[in-house]
């Protein structure tokens, strides 16, 4: 059933995809759980091809427990009055809601964004789906809200 599950999804991908994709963001597909001990801080970096323009993010997080986990976000941004912009600041709070032993897991996101330049926050709320599959894989389904 899990080798279905898994073909189904590949299929729906693949349907989805566009044949030509050359887009970057300093994002991904985040999980609903880290673990009781997780702490990390990440570098990212895109490149906009068409303006030859980067963008550049940090971000730390650790876990309050079992369940829920914050993070703290700074983007900056090159634009064309500066190579070296703010962007926005974010705080998120992680909480799995699911099962802890379970190969589903489930979890929502909070966020709050705050941005310059008269451009609008944001807030939102982000619903999290990751399956355990065979040999470690796993994937992951993602809804977001803002």
């Amino acid at each position: 059933m899990l080798r279905v599950f898994a073909a189904f999804l590949f299929f729906v991908a693949c349907l989805t995809t566009p044949t030509v994709a050359f887009a970057q963001n300093t994002g991904g597909v985040f999980p609903p759980s880290f673990g009781p001990d997780h702490k990390s801080a990440q570098y990212r970096v895109a490149l906009n091809t068409e303006t030859d323009c980067f963008a550049q993010r940090l971000h730390f997080q650790q876990s309050l427990d079992e369940r829920r986990v914050w993070r703290v976000v700074g983007q900056t941004r090159e634009t064309s009055s500066s190579d070296f912009d703010f962007d926005y600041i974010q705080a998120e709070l992680f909480w799995e809601i699911g099962k802890l032993d379970s190969k589903y897991r489930t979890g929502l996101r909070f966020d709050a964004r705050l941005r310059d330049d008269n451009r609008p926050g944001q807030i939102g709320i982000n619903w999290m789906h990751q399956w355990q599959l065979e040999d470690g894989w796993r994937a992951r389904l993602v809804g977001l809200s803002a």
